[in-house]
């Protein structure tokens, strides 16, 4: 039988309460108490996320994939794209998310059991195409399941960029880039009953014409990078080239 102990004392998979859906997960009623008093009310998340969810103009932006001779894949604009629009919004709900805990775990077992060959399988599905996800209350990687933001590449130039997380969701900082540039707190039930919209959501960061590809920076996967880390030397090198991890 496996021990569910990281050592002699410490249990690794139950740390109380905070394991509760009802816990961790802000109520509506709660969310609309905070959206209708202060200092809610005249923050970003309430005046202009939580309506731009609500529209279906803001989450209709049309996107395709293409086959590309040196990418493998692209993502594009099927029609002109306006600034704020979202980009793969169906991501939120699309995505396989394993936690820092779970990745040391599976890493350990494929330590063990090389020849468990499916597990390896699973790690490599996150290495090629996973995604830091450090939504509140967590950490980890998650990976876009079903979804077509499984093709967005990275832009190299920064001019060439044309969308982004939403940061004033994410960290509390303001954000020039998007129309949710009023700044947030970062205790706020309408953020942290969608935590999961809150660092993968996407918007354009302005006007995206129609046949355009769509182009994010990958430096905002990772959790402050460093230059000259692995991640910051394989992005340098995919520019180089033009070619990543995904070959087929």
């Amino acid at each position: 039988m496996t021990s569910i102990y990281a050592d002699d004392s410490h249990p690794i998979y139950y740390d109380g309460p905070t394991h509760i859906q009802h816990y961790t997960r802000p109520s509506r009623l709660w969310e609309q108490w905070y959206c209708t008093t202060l200092p809610g009310k005249e923050l970003v998340p309430c005046t202009t996320y939580i309506p731009s969810l609500k529209s279906r103009f803001q989450l209709n932006a049309k996107v395709g994939v293409r086959a590309d001779s040196i990418k493998t894949r692209t993502l594009y604009a099927v029609e002109d794209i306006k600034m704020g629009q979202f980009i793969a919004s169906d991501d939120v709900t699309l995505q396989l998310k394993i936690d820092e805990m779970e990745g040391n775990q599976l890493d350990n077992f494929i330590k063990m059991y090389p020849d468990a060959q499916m597990y390896q399988q699973i790690r490599d599905l996150f290495e090629a195409y996973g995604f830091e996800n450090e939504k509140l209350g967590s950490s980890g990687e998650s990976v876009s399941l079903a979804s077509n933001a499984t093709f967005i590449n990275h832009g190299c130039e920064k001019q060439t960029v044309n969308i982004a997380i939403i940061k004033a969701l994410h960290d509390g900082e303001d954000d020039t880039d998007t129309p949710y540039h009023e700044g947030a707190v970062r205790f706020s039930p309408a953020i942290t009953r969608r935590a999961e919209m809150s660092s993968t959501m996407a918007v354009a960061t302005r006007d995206i014409k129609k046949g355009e590809e769509i182009l994010e920076d990958y430096r905002f996967m990772v959790e402050r990078p460093k230059d000259g880390s692995d991640f910051d030397n394989w992005m340098e090198d995919m520019c180089q080239t033009g070619v990543g991890d995904i070959v087929a």
